[in-house]
């Protein structure tokens, strides 16, 4: 059964700008299907303000929105109201609840520090990407990486 991950906007922006970086390649992943995307249009329209921010290729943005929109899994976010979350990130958070995600990908420290929410995972790139290339391996029955 695939997971169902939000790749937080942070993520997915870098996945955008850095190809061969943890969300770069966490984004080739989602391609793959490797993991179903869960996401939200509150992600999207701070994708496009982010890429937009960091001179992303006009038309790389575009595809990228494009695609998220035809083959994700697009929820409208939870309403969080739970001080321990930071305002900035409640929506982003409450998409992966919306969205009955197994876990969140976030570059952002603080979300990083509640190691959970709902119990719903937070990790890395790094940490999730490992996460996937383990779950390949058995899969697989290869004691170490397989093709990554």
């Amino acid at each position: 059964m695939n997971k169902r991950v939000v790749l937080d906007t942070n993520v997915l922006v870098s996945g955008l700008a850095h190809h061969l970086s943890p969300p770069g390649i966490l984004y080739d992943a989602w391609q793959r299907g490797d993991f179903s995307l869960v996401c939200s249009p509150l992600i999207l329209k701070e994708l496009a303000r982010a890429a937009d921010r960091l001179k992303v290729d006009p038309e790389a943005k575009r595809a990228a929105i494009e695609t998220i929109l035809e083959l994700s899994i697009m929820v409208h976010p939870f309403l969080i109201d739970d001080e321990i979350v930071p305002v900035e990130d409640r929506a982003v958070l409450g998409t992966a609840i919306a969205g009955a995600a197994d876990v969140f990908v976030t570059g952002d420290k603080a979300l990083l520090r509640l190691k959970q929410y709902a119990r719903i995972p937070i990790m890395s790139p790094r940490v999730f990407l490992e996460d996937i290339k383990s779950e390949a391996d058995r899969a697989k029955g290869n004691g170490g990486l397989a093709e990554w």
